[in-house]
Formats: C-alpha cells, structure tokens, sequence
C-alpha cells in the first residue's frame, strides 16, 4: 500500500480500537446481509466450538518443542486488549506452567488496558512502533512471539521478523496469523472480500510470499502444513523457529 499512516497516526486516531468500529459499521450499512450473516456464522462458531483456539494450540507445541520450561516468556506484538495472552496464561497455569506475558502495543488507549491485565501476571507491555519496541528487550528473552493479524498492518514487515528473532532463545518460536491473499473467498470476493482493509492492511501474502519473509529475516518455517493454509479459510498461519546460531541485530 502506497502512503501508509504515519507510526504517530496509529497511537490514536489510526488506533486499532477506533479504525476497527468504524470499518465494522462501513460494512454493515454497504453489505447489510452479508455483514448479518457473516456476525451469524462467527457466533455460531464460537457457541458449538468454545474450546476452539489455534494460537493457544500452537503455542502449547511450541513449548513442548522447547522442553516444557516451567516458566514460558510470551511476547504478543500488537498485543491489543491483551486478551489472547491473558487466557493463554490462565489455560497454562491449570497444567501448572506459568506463562509470563509480554507485548509491544502503539495505541495509548490498548497500552494501558493491556497493562493492567498483564501487570498481575509478571508481564509488561512498552508502548511504542513494533520493531522499536521489541529492541527495548533483551536479547534471548522470549521463548515464543505472537504475530496475530499483525504483519499486514506492518509497513516494515522483515524489521520486524529480524528484531524477533534475536529476542528468542535458539529454538524459540514466532506464531504468524495473516489474511490469505490466496484463498478461494477472496477470488470469489474481489474487492469486497475482508481481508481488505484500509488505511490499516498495508501488506498481502499468499502462502508463498509469507514463507519468503520469513525465511528473508533469518528465520526457519517449523510449521505450515494444509491445515494452516487451508484455501476456504480468510486467514493463514505459519510457525517460524529461530536457529541455534543467531547474529545479533
């Protein structure tokens, strides 16, 4: 996307909070029916699949994949409201795993919501643009990263893969979730489908394009099977690992 917000537009008035409302009320008023239809569905998901979490799944891998550490370091890049980590944490303390969780959030507004619920459990969140924020950890400080719906609002995407990997301990894992430029709803959509969003989407991947960044910023795909990019889906996930040899950046 050409002429993307400016990092000091997305604390407020380009904040996810706000431009999200908005773009869910611009789609009820020009595709009424299929706004309803498509609140329908999603509700429907979530009452006959409560259970269902992918991010939560993953990351469990992801943690057995490195030893199951009693303590697990989370750092959620574009953390939002801080929900998603919040209920990883309480899904893993009943296994009795404590899960600290970590974000880097630009809007003010999220920063300090996200704050307040990942104080309690040990964590922090630094407000401030992705790759900055991610810096102001140490180097090896995580053993996992969560990118949902994150990258295609990036407009430095490969500065942002490359600053994670040298925060992950060797073997650590980044947990990608991206709309799916290729997926069959988007062809039969076209401009209409809803993985398009402006001014907030700035990047599109298909399956390919998101294994070249990944792979681009020094990182290794450990994960993306037919499950993960399964075309009748609006979004794709891949899991990336961070070698055993990394260079500081």
């Amino acid at each position: 996307m050409e002429n993307p917000p400016a990092y000091e537009a997305l604390e407020t008035e380009f904040a996810f909070e706000v431009t999200m409302a908005k773009e869910r009320e611009r789609r009820r008023e020009a595709e009424p029916v299929w706004s309803r239809l498509s609140d329908f569905m999603k509700g429907a998901r979530r009452r006959l699949l409560p259970r269902r979490n992918k991010f939560l799944r993953l990351a469990r891998e992801s943690w057995k994949s490195q030893g199951r550490p009693a303590e697990f370091r989370v750092l959620d890049v574009g953390c939002g409201f801080g929900n998603m980590l919040e209920t990883m944490a309480g899904a893993f303390a009943e296994s009795g795993v404590r899960l600290v969780p970590f974000g880097v959030e630009i809007s003010k507004e999220l920063h300090r919501i996200s704050s307040e619920r990942f104080a309690p459990l040990g964590g922090q969140v630094v407000n401030a643009p992705a790759t900055e924020g991610i810096r102001q950890f140490a180097a090896g400080a995580f053993h996992c990263a969560l990118l949902s719906s994150y990258l295609e609002h990036e407009v430095a995407p490969g500065e942002v893969l490359a600053a994670l990997r040298d925060r992950l301990v060797p073997g650590g894992r980044v947990l990608i979730k991206v709309p799916n430029f290729a997926s069959w709803n988007r062809q039969f959509r076209g401009a209409k489908w809803c993985g398009f969003r402006f001014p907030d989407h700035v990047n599109y991947y298909t399956p390919a394009a998101l294994r070249r960044q990944v792979e681009q910023a020094g990182l290794e795909v450990a994960r993306m099977d037919w499950s993960d990019v399964f075309p009748l889906s609006d979004n794709m996930y891949l899991v990336a690992a961070c070698p055993a040899a990394q260079v500081t950046r």
